[in-house]
């Protein structure tokens, strides 16, 4: 239902329907929503009581969930991504923002080592229609600097700062 449903809303804005795309992205935002939730009751209750090294521990119950949990982020991620062009291409750019940097935030944390190139820059083209031309800026490097990184140097922490998008190191 849900792929099939995102499909639709895009197609939905792809051909002007904008109030009926928007309603659908809203349901598949309440859907989501109400699956996480548990989800993340159960996720926080097995952190509580399980041991700081769960990550190493490949035999777990808790590393299943925590894959759907993140695998369900990620779709979360993608209906906001799908919200945000939907209200860019609208001109209503500051709805755009909100929506793009939460769909930003939700990718990097589920998938700290996911490149998100097209999430960069898009930031990056909201913010230049607000205006904000240094903001646009460091959205297009941060971007060009995962981009090189990676394909540079695929696994080598040294240079692929993934861990933290940005990174701390200038150029």
């Amino acid at each position: 239902m849900t792929v099939d449903s995102n499909n639709l809303a895009g197609f939905y804005a792809q051909g002007h329907h904008y109030k009926e795309a928007k309603d659908l992205y809203l349901k598949l935002i309440a859907y989501y929503q109400s699956r996480l939730t548990p989800m993340a009751t159960v996720i926080s209750r097995l952190r509580f009581y399980l041991p700081e090294n769960i990550d190493l521990d490949s035999t777990s119950l808790y590393l299943p969930l925590l894959a759907e949990y993140k695998r369900r982020q990620s779709d979360v991620s993608m209906v906001l991504y799908g919200i945000s062009l939907l209200y860019q291409s609208n001109q209503e750019i500051e709805q755009a923002k909100d929506f793009a940097e939460r769909a930003f935030t939700l990718d990097a944390v589920a998938y700290p080592a996911k490149m998100q190139y097209e999430r960069l820059q898009q930031l990056a083209n909201i913010a230049e229609g607000l205006g904000d031309n240094a903001q646009a800026r460091r959205y297009r490097q941060m971007s060009f600097r995962h981009r090189m990184a990676h394909s540079l140097y695929p696994g080598d922490p040294q240079y692929n700062d993934v861990a933290n998008p940005g990174g701390d190191r200038c150029g």
